[in-house]
């Protein structure tokens, strides 16, 4: 009989190791468009730009690419699970040494620490859609 008790003790304990390690961190990928008053923000011809994303409390900045008409972006995170639920600040970061006078105005008031686009992302989130106009007059 203390055999049986030992093994059910140590399948117990097992058991409370291998859920105990269940709840790790939550990664999700998003999907999104960047837009100005619902029309995609579409980079210069044959080029494209980066969609920042910071966090707000702490973790590494999230970069997105921009490079369809569209407006459309996509963050896998750095190792393909995506990005860790929270709030982030939005930055564009165009590396075109010279933009054109349509995306000038969008590098001066969106593409530093003073951007003032902040974005929850959720443990579920849905397509994400950042419209600018929104954030033109703050």
């Amino acid at each position: 009989m203390p055999v049986r008790l030992c093994l059910f003790f140590f399948a117990a304990a097992g058991a409370t190791l291998v859920l105990a390690g269940c709840g790790g961190p939550t990664f999700v990928k998003v999907k999104g468009k960047f837009v100005d008053g619902g029309q995609p923000v579409a980079p210069d011809a044959n080029r494209s730009y980066n969609l920042v994303f910071v966090p707000k409390d702490k973790g590494e900045r999230e970069i997105g690419l921009v490079n369809n008409p569209e407006g459309e972006f996509e963050l896998l995170g750095r190792d393909g699970r995506g990005l860790s639920p929270g709030k982030y600040q939005v930055q564009m970061q165009v590396t075109d040494p010279s933009p054109s006078k349509r995306m000038q105005p969008l590098i001066r008031r969106f593409a530093n620490d003073q951007s003032p686009i902040v974005v929850d992302i959720s443990e579920k989130p849905e397509p994400l859609v950042i419209d600018i106009a929104a954030y033109k007059g703050k």
